[in-house]
């Protein structure tokens, strides 16, 4: 399934149903963190354990039990609690490292 750009209850309706119609054990979430929210999200609406690869560092995303969630606008939402942290964070560093300086500095911001 491919991301639409937004991590709205729109999209992450979209994606949990689109999984109910194939035989998915996990959710695979890469990306920066609304990529990450909406894996997040979509895992814990279907019920299924999701592995996150951020390519960034910009956010906690990848190691938070919440998504945020946006209108298809990109307005705030709302946030969602979830059950549990992902299940696993794959970080790879030299990933990580060739993303903008500025958003290294907004991760030690958010952090």
């Amino acid at each position: 399934m491919e991301f639409k750009g937004e991590c709205s209850r729109n999209q992450v309706d979209e994606m949990v149903k689109e999984l109910g119609l194939k035989d998915v054990e996990v959710v695979l979430g890469i990306g920066g963190g609304k990529t990450l929210d909406t894996a997040k999200a979509v895992s814990y609406m279907a019920d299924l354990p999701v592995v996150i690869v951020p390519t960034v560092a910009s956010t906690d995303a990848p190691c938070s039990a919440l998504s945020v969630l946006y209108t298809d606008e990109g307005d705030f939402d709302c946030y969602l609690p979830l059950k549990r942290n992902p299940d696993m964070v794959i970080a790879d560093i030299d990933i990580i490292a060739k993303a903008p300086a500025r958003l290294l500095v907004a991760g030690m911001g958010d952090a």
